[in-house]
């Protein structure tokens, strides 16, 4: 099934160095399957989607020959456990590219941008940002897979990146950009729900690095020295009465963040 194909097409991106003997154990679990015999002859055995609701006879198929992906969905399973953890780690790092992926106009009108993904995911991407840009180019960097993805407008091609070098002139519009997403950016934050570690939770720090609205500072920042987010002036334990519920900043490894503190009499 296309499902399972796709699974050990995502395992095999990862970074792992043992995903070659996983991927080798579950293609020899596959070929136990009773499923696979008894589609050899089936005419839609190349376009079928799910094996587990293949119809074959006007039988629906029972979950015992069920194909590889009723086993790829147990990540216990002592054959395809391995690929189904590296499957689902690559199609989050996959996830989490389309996310925080950041491009940059430069001025010879080529948008480029640089990751540094935990897996091999830019083979998985290209096809995902060309139909958005449509009949622009872009460039996307893996500097940590040392591996370009190049879209020209009409067609893809990955090429290696070895000693590729940052693109050194940004356009007078990436400019002006940057510094209304920035400013976008702060304005919507909201201080008073400022919590570090679920930020990082969902944006993680080893990304950071090339995301434009955490790894630049604001105009004003660089003019004050303030922080990017300043004190949000709530009230603290010496001005209210101990009678009330206080809601005070306290200082965690990763920053700021709120906490409840309660009075002993209550």
């Amino acid at each position: 099934g296309r499902q399972a194909y796709a699974r050990v097409l995502y395992a095999s991106l990862a970074d792992d160095p043992q995903k070659a003997w996983a991927i080798r154990e579950c293609i020899q679990f596959a070929t136990t399957l009773p499923a696979l015999k008894h589609c050899s002859h089936c005419s839609k055995r190349h376009t079928c989607r799910s094996l587990s609701g293949c119809l074959h006879g006007g039988k629906k198929r029972i979950s015992a020959t069920a194909g590889l992906e009723k086993h790829l969905e147990n990540f216990a399973h002592p054959q395809c456990g391995s690929v189904a953890k590296l499957s689902r780690h690559v199609a989050n790092e996959r996830h989490h590219m389309k996310q925080f992926l950041r491009f940059e106009h430069i001025d010879t009108d080529l948008w480029f941008a640089q990751c540094n993904p935990n897996a091999n995911v830019v083979p998985l991407l290209m096809s995902f940002f060309a139909a958005r840009f449509t009949d622009q180019r872009f460039l996307i960097y893996d500097e940590a897979h040392k591996l370009a993805g190049i879209f020209d407008g009409h067609q893809s091609l990955l090429v290696p990146a070895d000693n590729l070098q940052t693109p050194p002139t940004r356009s007078a519009d990436e400019l002006l950009m940057r510094k209304a997403w920035k400013t976008f950016y702060h304005a919507a934050t909201i201080e008073a729900r400022y919590h570090p570690e679920l930020r990082t939770q969902f944006m993680p720090k080893r990304l950071w690095q090339n995301i434009l609205e955490v790894n630049e500072p604001l105009d004003y920042e660089i003019r004050t020295g303030e922080p990017t987010l300043p004190p949000s002036g709530l009230p603290t334990s010496e001005s209210v009465s101990e009678d009330v519920l206080v809601i005070t900043p306290v200082k965690s490894n990763e920053g700021m963040k709120l906490s409840e503190s309660v009075s002993p009499s209550c």
